[in-house]
C-alpha cells in the first residue's frame, strides 16, 4: 500500500541531523502580534465613539438640507480641497443655533466621500465622554490609523511601549500619537503624501469643559498644524464653536491664531440665513402636509403666512426652524393645530405641549454653565445670582436714552469692568451688551441674538428652575436705583463737556425706577409696600429729585434734546398709584410726599415754566385726595368733593387697565402733534388723566 504524505512537521518533516538555532523568531513574531492586539485594545478603550461623525449614538445628526447654505458649503468645500493654502486653520463661529454643527457634519460627510477626511471630533456638553479633552487625542489618533494605514503600526507601538500615554498632557499625546506616526508613515517608501487625507474637523469647542482647556486645545491645534508645513503634506484643521471667551481671545487682533497667519475665520453672524430658512421650512412643511392623515384646512396648506411668520420669528437662527419642524412632525398630532400653537404662543401662557423644548435645553445649558463659572469665580452660593443680574441688566433702559456701563456698575455695586465678565460666557446668545456713541463712554444696551432668549427667561414653564418672576426682578432694582439717585450731586445745567453721558444715565435710572415701581406695587403685600414707601421717602428726604428737576429742565428745553418724552414711565407710575389709592392722604399718608416729588419732577421737565418745589398747590397735573403737603389742609370745595368722587374709582378693579390704555394713547395737543411729526409719541399728563377719569367713570357706571 502506498504511504500517504504526512503534512505534520512542515518543511522539516522527515529530516534528520538538523539543529534549530532561530526558534526565537517565531516566538518573537507571536509576541509582537499579541502586544499589537494589547496596544490596539488600549487605544480603542480610550476613544469616545459618540464623538465620531457616523456614531450610532449620533444617529440622524443635524446637517444642511439640500440646496440650503449653498454659498457657505461651497466656501468650505473650496477650503478643504485647497492643498497649498497658507490659511490652514479654519474657524467657524456663530451664535447658538446658527447651524455650525450642521455645516460641520455636512462637510465631514463630503470629505469622507471624496477621501480627504483624516479625523473628526464632535464635542457635546451633555455627554461626559466628549465634554472634555481626555478622549480627544485617542479618538483622533484612532481615525488617523484608519485613514492612513501606514500610521497604524507606529501608533499601536507607541501605546504598547507606554501604556500610560493617555494620562499624559494633551500636547504630549498629540506629538506621540498623531505627529510622529504620520511623519513615520510619510517617510515610508511608496507613500505619496499629496494623495493622503489631511482635513481634521473639531466641532463645539465651546462645549469642552473649562475655558483653560478650551484655550489649551486651540494652542495644541495651532502646534499640530505647524508640525506639517511641508509643501507635499499640509495638514488642516476646521474648528467650530460659539464665540465664547477662549475662541474670542484666540481670534482677537492680538490672539495667537489671528497673529499666526494661518487663520481663516468665518463668522456666521455675517451670513443672512433667512432665504435658506424659508426654503427649509417650505420644503419640510409641504412634506409634512403630504404625509399627514389629519385633515388640512385647504390644499394650499401651509399658506404663505404659515411659512413667513416662522421665518420672521427665526431671525436667521436655524435651530428655531428645525425645532418647529420636529414639533410638527409628530404623527400623533395635527400639524395644523401644532403650527397654530406655535404661532399663538406667548410668554407666560401655560400650554400642555412644549414646542421649544430643544431650544430651551440649549439656552438653559448655556446660562447654567456661565452662571457656574461666574459663581465659582466670585465665591457666590446662589444658583440664580447670574441669571438675576442678566435679567436686571436687560430691564435697565429708557425709551430713548440709555445709561453708561460704568454708571450701571456703580448702581449695582459691581466692580469696574465686571459687566464684561458677566457677558463673557454668553456671547452665543447675546449680540452685545454695550455700544459707543461718541466720546469715551460705553452705554449699556443688552441685545440678544434671538427674541426667544427673552421669551425663555420670562416663561416659568420653559425656564423651569431658572425662572425668576418679573416682579422680583423689578423689586431687586428699586433699592439700587434709589441708592444711586440719592448719591448724585448737582451736575450743572450744561450739555457740554463730560456731563451729557451722565444725563443719559440719570434719565435711564429714573425711568427704570418708575417702571420697576409700577411693576411691583400691584402685587406687593403690606410689608413690601411699607418697605418701598420708606425707600421712596428716603429719596424724597434727600431732595435729589428737586435737584435733578432743576438740572434737567433747562437741558430739556435747550432745544438740543428734550427729556420730556422719557418721563412717560413716571406718569404711568403716578397714574397707577392714583388707581391703587396711594395718593389718598387719609389712607396712605406716607406715600403722598414722595409721589408729589415724582410728580413735580415729571412736570419740571415737561413744562417750560419753573416749578415751585416748596408750593404744594403748584402741581396741577395730578390732584391728590387732600391738596396738602406735610400736614397743611386745603379748604377748597373741589378738593373736598374730589375725594368722595374718586373713592369709588380708586377701588375699581379696572382702574389700572383703563389707566394703561389711556396713557398709551397719543395726545392731540399742538405740542404733541409737533412731537409726533418728529417720529415720537407725545404725552400730555393733564389730558391723559382727564381721559382716564372720564373713561373710568363711564366703565363703572
Amino acid at each position: 500500500m502506498q504511504q500517504q504524505p504526512s503534512f505534520h512537521g512542515g518543511i522539516l518533516s522527515g529530516a534528520t541531523g538538523v539543529t534549530i538555532t532561530s526558534s526565537y523568531l517565531v516566538a518573537q513574531s507571536a509576541s509582537l502580534s499579541n502586544r499589537m492586539n494589547v496596544g490596539l485594545g488600549l487605544l480603542k478603550s480610550s476613544i469616545a465613539t459618540s464623538a465620531l461623525y457616523d456614531s450610532l449614538e449620533r444617529f440622524d445628526p443635524p446637517k444642511c438640507d439640500e440646496d440650503t447654505r449653498v454659498n457657505l458649503i461651497t466656501e468650505l468645500s473650496n477650503w478643504t480641497k485647497d492643498k497649498v493654502t497658507i490659511q490652514r486653520i479654519l474657524c467657524m463661529t456663530g451664535p447658538a443655533g446658527s447651524g455650525k454643527s450642521a455645516l460641520q457634519q455636512t462637510m465631514v460627510e463630503k470629505c469622507a466621500e471624496n477621501g480627504s477626511l483624516l479625523a473628526a471630533f464632535f464635542f457635546y456638553s451633555q455627554d461626559t465622554r466628549r465634554d472634555n479633552l481626555k478622549a480627544v487625542t485617542p479618538t483622533l489618533s484612532y481615525q488617523v490609523s484608519q485613514y492612513i494605514p501606514t500610521s497604524k503600526e507606529p501608533i499601536i507601538r507607541t501605546v504598547e511601549e507606554d501604556i500610560t500615554i493617555f494620562d499624559r498632557a494633551i500636547d504630549r499625546q498629540v506629538q506621540k500619537l498623531i505627529v510622529e506616526p504620520i511623519r513615520e508613515a510619510l517617510s515610508q517608501p511608496g507613500v505619496s503624501p499629496e494623495l493622503l487625507p489631511r482635513n481634521i474637523f473639531i466641532d463645539g469647542v465651546d462645549e469642552c469643559k473649562g475655558e483653560e482647556d478650551q484655550a489649551f486645545l486651540l494652542r495644541v491645534v495651532h502646534e499640530l498644524v505647524l508640525a506639517f508645513s511641508q509643501d507635499d503634506f499640509r495638514l488642516k484643521v476646521c474648528l467650530a464653536g460659539r464665540p465664547e471667551y477662549a475662541l474670542r481671545t484666540a481670534l482677537a487682533k492680538n490672539g495667537h491664531l489671528k497673529e499666526s497667519g494661518l487663520l481663516y475665520h468665518i463668522d456666521l453672524s455675517d451670513h443672512d440665513a433667512t432665504s435658506d430658512i424659508r426654503l427649509f421650512l417650505e420644503r419640510k412643511l409641504r412634506a409634512i402636509a403630504r404625509a399627514t392623515t389629519y385633515p388640512l384646512p385647504s390644499t394650499q396648506w401651509p399658506s404663505e403666512e404659515d411659512i413667513q411668520r416662522p421665518v420672521d420669528n427665526a431671525s436667521g437662527q436655524f435651530i428655531y426652524a428645525t425645532t418647529i419642524v420636529k414639533f410638527l412632525s409628530d404623527r400623533r398630532r395635527s400639524p395644523v393645530k401644532q403650527l397654530q400653537m406655535i404661532l399663538q404662543w406667548r410668554p407666560g401662557v401655560k400650554q400642555r405641549d412644549r414646542p421649544f423644548a430643544a431650544l430651551d435645553a440649549l439656552y438653559a445649558s448655556i446660562l447654567l454653565r456661565a452662571g457656574d463659572v461666574y459663581a465659582t469665580s466670585k465665591g457666590i452660593d446662589d444658583d440664580l445670582h447670574f441669571i438675576r443680574y442678566i435679567r436686571m441688566l436687560a430691564k435697565i433702559k429708557a425709551q430713548y436714552f440709555i445709561p453708561t456701563v460704568s454708571g450701571v456698575e456703580e448702581m449695582l455695586s459691581l466692580d469696574p469692568g465686571e459687566m464684561e465678565i458677566f457677558f463673557s460666557d454668553i456671547h452665543s446668545i447675546t449680540r452685545s451688551f454695550q455700544v459707543k456713541m461718541g466720546g469715551r463712554d460705553f452705554f449699556l444696551k443688552v441685545l440678544f441674538h434671538h427674541k426667544s432668549v427673552e421669551d425663555f427667561l420670562q416663561d416659568s414653564d420653559r425656564c423651569g428652575p431658572l425662572f425668576i418672576p418679573s416682579a422680583e426682578i423689578s423689586y431687586n432694582l428699586i433699592l439700587p436705583c434709589i441708592t444711586f439717585l440719592k448719591c448724585q450731586k448737582p451736575i450743572g445745567r450744561t450739555t457740554q463737556g463730560p456731563h451729557w453721558s451722565h444725563y443719559y444715565t440719570i434719565v435711564a435710572v429714573l425711568a427704570t425706577l418708575a417702571t420697576s415701581l409700577g411693576d411691583v406695587l400691584p402685587t406687593s403685600d403690606e410689608e413690601q409696600l411699607s418697605q418701598i414707601c420708606n425707600w421712596c421717602n428716603e429719596l424724597k428726604a434727600s431732595r435729589v429729585l428737586e435737584t435733578l428737576g432743576k438740572d434737567l429742565q433747562p437741558v430739556s428745553q435747550s432745544g438740543e434734546w428734550s427729556f420730556s418724552y422719557h418721563f412717560d414711565e413716571i406718569v404711568s407710575f403716578l397714574t397707577q398709584c392714583r388707581a391703587m389709592g396711594l395718593t389718598s392722604k387719609s389712607r396712605h399718608p406716607k406715600w403722598v410726599p414722595p409721589l408729589r416729588q415724582f410728580q413735580k419732577l415729571a412736570q419740571c421737565v415737561q413744562k417750560r415754566n419753573e416749578v415751585d418745589w416748596n408750593d404744594a398747590g403748584s402741581v396741577e397735573s395730578l390732584q391728590f385726595d387732600s391738596d396738602t403737603e406735610d400736614g397743611e389742609a386745603s379748604d377748597t370745595e373741589e378738593g373736598q368733593t374730589g375725594d368722595n368722587e374718586d373713592s369709588e374709582i380708586r377701588d375699581s378693579p379696572v382702574a389700572t387697565q383703563v389707566a394703561l390704555e389711556v396713557i398709551s394713547e397719543p395726545s392731540e395737543s399742538q405740542g404733541d402733534r409737533r412731537k409726533q411729526k418728529n417720529g415720537r409719541k407725545g404725552f400730555s399728563l393733564r389730558r391723559s388723566l382727564r381721559q382716564f377719569y372720564n373713561r373710568l367713570r363711564t366703565v363703572i357706571s
